[in-house]
């Protein structure tokens, strides 16, 4: 339905919009043909134009990137082993078995307390403290996490605004993400957002994310636009609003917020 309000729209602004309407739906950040038919005028979506000579536009303040050892885990313990848990998992599973061989029941419940630890996430002192192997419904065990539902955060507002795509004052809500990217693996502590019911459409959003990497990788957050969901099919993505792209080291705690586009889109 959006897509088709927009092909709507875009073919009405060609008509009223001024000559000197932009070509380019791109660039500087992603044209909305609905709010520039109805304004007359140029609507870009706020935080999709990625950079400027060279600086990152959608990056609110440093990115902090340190050493994972001594830092905080995510349920707040200094990280003293960094490791992957599959590391972890195949030496307490290598432990068992030879605790089981030397029929050494002692160290067979230790090894066993080890893997029930590392599955549940309850590894003080690891880097993916916090981070359960074993995915399962319980809800509310990290910190921010809804009681009840599966990884769900609710949005907090900042107290602070900007403007909006309709020019009025727009609040900016935020929320707190951390991930864990280990081999060839990730994981996080949010899959869901409970957007409040007093937040406004075109309100904005920002996330706080705090990455415990093992690996280098690229971090390229991207809000997606979804496609009219036509009976039958699925609901395929429309558009993807770009945000930044940060280099995430070797063994780290990386810190960056990055502003994302209107909470509707």
């Amino acid at each position: 339905m959006r897509r088709l309000i927009q092909e709507l729209a875009l073919l009405v602004g060609v008509a009223v919009a001024p000559q000197g309407l932009a070509q380019d739906a791109n660039d500087p950040g992603i044209l909305d043909p609905m709010f520039s038919a109805m304004v007359g005028s140029d609507v870009r979506i706020p935080h999709t134009d990625q950079a400027a000579g060279g600086q990152q536009l959608n990056l609110i303040g440093p990115v902090v990137e340190q050493d994972a050892e001594g830092q905080l885990s995510m349920m707040g313990h200094p990280i003293v082993l960094v490791e992957s848990p599959n590391e972890g998992l195949c030496r307490a599973v290598k432990e068992l078995e030879e605790f089981a061989d030397d029929g050494d029941s002692a160290g067979m419940l230790l090894a066993a307390e080890e893997l029930e630890a590392i599955l549940l996430g309850t590894t003080q002192g690891r880097i993916y403290d916090g981070f359960p192997m074993l995915n399962y419904n319980q809800g509310g065990v990290a910190p921010g996490q809804v009681p009840g539902e599966y990884k769900m955060k609710v949005l907090t507002n900042t107290g602070l605004t900007e403007p909006g795509m309709d020019g009025r004052p727009r609040a900016i809500w935020e929320v707190d993400v951390n991930f864990l990217w280990y081999d060839s693996q990730f994981d996080s502590d949010t899959f869901l957002l409970r957007v409040p019911v007093d937040a406004h459409a075109l309100d904005t959003l920002r996330v706080n994310f705090r990455i415990y990497s093992l690996v280098r990788e690229d971090f390229s957050p991207t809000g997606v636009v979804m496609d009219h969901r036509i009976p039958g099919s699925v609901q395929f993505p429309f558009k993807g609003l770009d945000s930044v792209w940060t280099q995430i080291g070797t063994d780290s705690v990386t810190e960056l917020t990055v502003a994302f586009p209107p909470l509707s889109l």
